[in-house]
This record gives C-alpha cells, sequence and structure tokens, in this order.
C-alpha cells in the first residue's frame, strides 16, 4: 500500500515539475519574443525618420537629438494606440503644469523631459501647478487661454490620451499611459513621427 502511495507521490511531483517547466518556458519565450525582431535576434537598434536608437545598459532606448541623448522606455511604433492631433508649439514660453496633490515620480521625470526638449527647442519650458493646493512657490497656470500649457494629468486610465484644448494641451492618464503618452508628444516635437 506504501509503494503504491509513493508512486502516486512521486507521479504528482513529477507532473508539478513538467507543469512548472512549462510555465517557465512559456514565460520566458514571451519576453524573449518581446525583446526579438522577425529573425529571433534580440531588437538592440533601430531607425525611425533618420534618427538612430540603441538600448543603453539600463535597457533603456536612447537616441542623440541636437547634441543630447534622449531616453525612451517606449519606440515610436509601440505607441500606436494613443491618438496625437496636429500639436504646434512655436510659443516662446510654455508652462508645463502638473496637480501637485496628485502626482508621482513619473510626472517629475516627464516634466523634467519636456523642459529640457523645450530648451533644445529656444522654449522656456516652466514648471507649474494647475491648482494652487499643496504647490511650491512657482507659478500656478489655468486652461483659460491666456498661456500655452502642457498639463500633465495623472489619473487611473490605463490609455493615455493626448487633448488639445485651445491652448492647453492635456495629457493623461495613470504613470505607464501618461509616460507612453509623454514620449509620443516628445517623438511628434521632435519630428521623429
Amino acid at each position: 500500500m506504501k509503494s503504491n502511495r509513493d508512486n502516486k507521490s512521486k507521479t504528482k511531483f513529477w507532473w508539478a515539475i513538467f507543469i512548472i517547466f512549462v510555465m517557465l518556458s512559456s514565460s520566458a519565450a514571451f519576453v524573449w519574443n518581446s525583446f526579438s525582431n522577425s529573425n529571433g535576434n534580440i531588437k538592440d537598434k533601430a531607425t525611425f525618420n533618420g534618427y538612430k536608437f540603441k538600448i543603453n545598459s539600463n535597457g533603456i532606448w536612447e537616441t542623440i537629438y541636437k547634441g543630447q541623448t534622449f531616453e525612451f522606455y517606449y519606440l515610436p511604433d509601440q505607441l500606436n494606440d494613443i491618438s496625437l492631433n496636429d500639436i504646434t508649439i512655436n510659443e516662446q514660453k510654455v508652462y508645463i503644469a502638473y496637480n501637485a496633490s496628485v502626482n508621482d515620480q513619473y510626472t517629475a521625470l516627464n516634466m523634467q523631459r519636456l523642459r529640457l526638449l523645450m530648451y533644445l527647442n529656444n522654449i522656456m519650458g516652466i514648471t507649474s501647478c494647475i491648482e494652487e493646493k499643496n504647490c511650491p512657490d512657482i507659478p500656478v497656470v489655468d486652461c483659460d487661454g491666456s498661456n500655452k500649457v502642457i498639463y500633465l494629468k495623472l489619473n487611473e486610465e490605463s490609455i493615455g490620451k493626448i487633448e488639445t484644448l485651445e491652448d492647453c494641451t492635456v495629457i493623461s492618464g495613470n504613470s505607464i499611459a501618461m509616460n507612453k503618452a509623454v514620449e509620443k508628444l516628445i517623438y511628434r516635437m521632435m519630428d521623429i513621427i
């Protein structure tokens, strides 16, 4: 009787090992495939509209724009789910606004990236708040049309949105979705897409 139980236990053990192996193999294949091109080689270089991208030591895409290295988590063709109307920024001063009561580390990172891009294009990017509550000592602006504003609006939406309302461009989504939308706007401003 004991040997029958031992055989069943061994069989269950080997089936468990087999299932774990299959799950790990399929997960590894999925990850490998997401980083591979059609030849099965890991994609570590890409070109879009004359800009060459490569993966840096941190696993992030980078390209050179006006002598500065810009890092991107996504390539332009990975952002097709985000629509972007014609947005032109030809003002000398643009307010990059956020809600100081609702923000995270990615909001600050995206504000810095936008400010660097504007600086390279001779545009003054001014960090600002959209409301006074919890706002540090920086300008408070709104979307009333008196200033050009890019508002980074953090919310729970899993798909990033870019909407233009007169002189106000609202980029919204959760942290990941907003990051994708900001990258799409940066690609547009750099004439990559």
